[in-house]
């Protein structure tokens, strides 16, 4: 599958303009925990404030994603409900996929947006890997989403009415193999 993520051009940094830009951690830790057989591209459309409908509609055009990624802070919202919207309207058989602090805290400011397909609360490595899968099945479904059970994420998606997949307990570390260096 092709799997574009985008992180919001919103920003209330107190960093000054002139300082580095670190890559979005979260984005590139969903998109290094994906199969290596997918083709993800990730975008931080803080980079392209002055032209980011444009900066989309290229990446939309040029990816041709199969599922779209949005990482949202609530004061981000808005402006990712308005890129979901685009991404729709661009590339109607895309599935949209929020996830990050505000979907975590607040799925519901969510769930009646026609354009939200998919709504991944807490750490979603393991949730947005197993999602992928499911989509990527004959038959998607999202309690093929479960065998992350040691993930703190759940899911949410909307077939023909929207459900809500399991809160899962978070793994403990001592679970966790520590690669020697």
């Amino acid at each position: 599958m092709n799997v574009l993520l985008l992180s919001m051009p919103d920003s209330f940094e107190h960093m000054p303009p002139v300082a580095i830009r670190m890559p979005n951690g979260a984005l590139a830790s969903l998109a290094g925990n994906v199969d290596a057989h997918h083709r993800v591209a990730i975008a931080d459309l803080i980079l392209a404030r002055r032209a980011v409908r444009a900066t989309v509609e290229r990446l939309v055009r040029d990816h041709a994603p199969d599922v779209v990624g949005l990482s949202v802070m609530t004061f981000q919202r808005a402006t990712a409900l308005q890129i979901a919207r685009l991404v729709k309207l661009l590339r109607p058989s895309a599935r949209i996929v929020v996830g990050g602090y505000d979907p975590s805290l607040a799925a519901e400011a969510y769930e009646t947006a026609p354009e939200v397909d998919f709504i991944v609360r807490g750490e979603g490595e393991h949730t947005f890997s197993a999602l992928l899968r499911a989509l990527e099945s004959a038959a998607p479904s999202f309690a093929r989403c479960d065998p992350m059970r040691s993930s703190s994420s759940a899911a949410t998606t909307r077939a023909s009415r929207l459900r809500r997949g399991p809160t899962l307990r978070s793994a403990s570390m001592r679970s966790c193999a520590v690669k020697e260096r």
